[in-house]
């Protein structure tokens, strides 16, 4: 069997790990995300190689606008030192290995399409939550990227309705991590509080730290009635290192049965339940993509 490492880029981490013929994940790392330059970057990933004596090719989750076909980074999103850069030849031609490459969001739904929670949906979705908000848009049971690859883009999706549409007004600014961690330090003073230490706090009887989740959690509970009336999905599944958390699914559930039992007239209530394969879909995506583009060549 080859071994094909899989490598998912993120904003703070570059997480790896190898998969055995069942889709078992071992070996698994992560380092800090160089995003200094794109030299940094390749040290990162040279880095990660050198750990192993054995590799047989390279796949590749990243975030931004990615052109899985070509290979080509049209906008690095959370690694803007990617940007205009065709990251699969850049990849290839350094280590002398196959490349594939494709976006973080699509790899976690391609996961879920093909092995996990969403295997038995025609129509779907999985939401990523991390450095930002990422979503993989299922139809007919394929992934659309639409014209510009913006489908799933939800980061940039707006939560002010009455301004024009800027960063702070962003999605991902207010319920990403980072955003998460706004929300604590409004309500608390605490900074920089990441989402297991939050919902430490939270199980320690934290009341304010709760009532931050809470409210970052009714955003998205939001956003997800908005994208139902868009697609009409059978299931949407969440994604990311906070989805571990049962709490954080419990809170969003809850949160969209209360808008719908304020909201009898509603015709459709969206079904939402964590990504089976967690905070590795972005690798098994990575994976599976790989090899179907493999079969293709």
């Amino acid at each position: 069997m080859e071994k094909i490492l899989s490598i998912d880029v993120g904003g703070t981490f570059i997480k790896y790990g190898f998969f055995d013929s069942d889709y078992v994940i071992y070996d698994k790392g992560k380092i800090v995300t160089p995003k200094k330059s794109v030299t940094a970057f390749l040290a990162g990933i040279q880095e990660i190689i050198d750990k192993f004596s054995t590799i047989d090719g390279l796949a590749v989750s990243l975030p931004g606008f990615v052109d899985a076909e070509c290979g080509h980074v049209r906008i690095g999103g959370a690694l803007s030192v990617l940007s205009d850069t065709n990251v699969k030849e850049l990849l290839s031609n350094r280590f002398s290995l196959p490349v594939a490459i494709e976006n973080d969001a699509r790899c976690a739904t391609l996961a879920e399409l093909t092995l996990g929670n969403l295997k038995d949906v025609n129509n779907g979705a999985a939401m990523i939550f991390g450095t930002g908000i990422g979503a993989g848009i299922v139809i007919d049971r394929k992934i659309i990227k639409g014209n510009n690859l913006c489908a799933g883009e939800i980061s940039y999706l707006s939560m002010d309705l009455t301004s024009n549409i800027t960063r702070n007004n962003f999605f991902s600014a207010h319920c990403s991590i980072s955003g998460i961690a706004k929300e604590i330090e409004k309500y608390t003073g605490l900074n920089d509080i990441n989402g297991i230490e939050a919902f430490k706090m939270i199980k320690a009887g934290n009341k304010d730290v709760e009532q931050a989740l809470k409210v970052v959690c009714h955003k998205i509970a939001m956003q997800i009635y908005q994208l139902q009336f868009i697609i009409d999905a059978e299931k949407v599944v969440i994604g990311g290192g906070i989805s571990a958390e049962p709490l954080f699914i419990d809170y969003i559930k809850r949160d969209i049965a209360q808008i719908a039992k304020d909201n009898p007239s509603l015709p459709c209530i969206p079904q939402v339940e964590a990504c089976y394969f967690g905070n590795d879909a972005n690798l098994l995506g990575a994976l599976l993509n790989f090899e179907k583009r493999n079969k293709k060549e």
